[in-house]
């Protein structure tokens, strides 16, 4: 029977390419994963961010038409857009509509970081600087301090996926140098994921 342990609903922008297949390589014997895709434009600007949540509860709901377990909004940026109690009010909103829990990535990712016990972290950043200044406040407000953080400042989320191995340890080896003990949170190259670099964990978000 598949999905005897656990079946994810996972709910991702039109343009993602790499959430799917991370999931399901990542997911253990038992766990299936079952997606809902919510269009959108491939310029992640705000505006763009802001429509693209007005479908996370249709989309929650067509999730539990197959009785998921659990329900992730796969938006990392669209779910830390307008602060920690943004985010976590899309939890609750998906809780209330159809009863099943909830987690947003912007949301994982902070208690992935409180579970290291990191006060301090560097940041590999695809997002261009407007959202990577709401990024800052996001985790400030929640009081982890990004003290370093390299961008490759891309507007287009379809090229998020696009960017390889070389290129984001680049970045990550400039954000090392800066602060060589602290961490990296990287997103969007499943290359990078559980590597380490110079002693440091790589944390893919």
């Amino acid at each position: 029977m598949r999905g005897w342990r656990a079946k994810i609903g996972l709910m991702i922008p039109s343009t993602n390419s790499t959430m799917e297949p991370d999931f399901n390589r990542l997911a253990p014997e038992g766990v299936t994963i079952h997606s809902a895709r919510l269009k959108t434009k491939r310029e992640a600007t705000f505006e763009t961010l802001r429509e693209m949540e007005k479908l996370v509860i249709p989309a929650a709901k067509s999730l539990a038409d197959c009785e998921v377990n659990a329900i992730c909004y796969g938006c990392t940026s669209g779910s830390f857009l307008e602060g920690p109690s943004y985010s976590t009010r899309i939890e609750e909103n998906i809780k209330n509509e159809t009863g099943i829990a909830a987690i947003t990535t912007a949301n994982a990712m902070v208690e992935s970081i409180k579970e290291l016990g990191l006060k301090k972290i560097t940041v590999v950043s695809p997002y261009v600087q407007a959202t990577n200044e709401r990024l800052i406040d996001f985790l400030e407000e929640l009081k982890i301090k990004v003290v370093s953080l390299k961008a490759f400042d891309l507007l287009d989320q379809f090229e998020y996926g696009n960017y390889r191995f070389r290129k984001c340890a680049l970045l990550s080896v400039l954000c090392l140098l800066v602060l060589p003990q602290n961490i990296l949170a990287l997103r969007n190259d499943d290359n990078l994921s559980r590597k380490n670099l110079w002693h440091n964990e790589l944390l893919l978000i």
